[in-house]
C-alpha cells in the first residue's frame, strides 16, 4: 500500500492504475460481480450508504464509474455498462 505525499491517503493500485480508496473499492464491486454484473443503484447503496437521496447516489456511482472506465484506458479492463444498466468489467481485444 502507498500513501499519498500530498494528502496522506491511501493508494491502491488495481490493473497497474493508481485508484483513491472509493475507486478501487467500485473497481472491486464491478470485478466481483462477474458476468452478472451490478447496477447503479446497488453500487449507490453499497458505496454511499449515508445519501438518502437515491438520485444523487446513482448520479455519484455513473460519474465515478466514468473516471474510473478513463483511468484504465491505458489497461487491458474496461467498465461496460449494458442496455440492461448493469455494470461488467470487460477485457478489451
Amino acid at each position: 500500500m502507498t500513501i499519498c505525499e500530498a494528502c496522506g491517503q491511501r493508494i491502491l493500485v488495481r490493473e497497474g492504475v493508481p485508484l483513491s480508496p472509493l475507486k478501487a473499492e467500485l473497481y472491486d464491486s464491478i470485478m466481483h460481480s462477474g458476468k452478472n454484473g451490478i447496477d447503479a443503484e446497488t453500487l449507490g447503496w453499497i458505496h454511499f450508504p449515508n445519501s438518502e437521496n437515491k438520485k444523487r447516489q446513482v448520479q455519484c456511482v455513473k460519474v465515478h464509474v466514468g473516471q474510473l472506465r478513463d483511468l484504465l484506458a491505458g489497461t487491458r479492463t474496461t467498465i461496460e455498462c449494458s442496455k440492461d444498466g448493469l455494470y461488467r468489467m470487460m477485457r478489451r481485444k
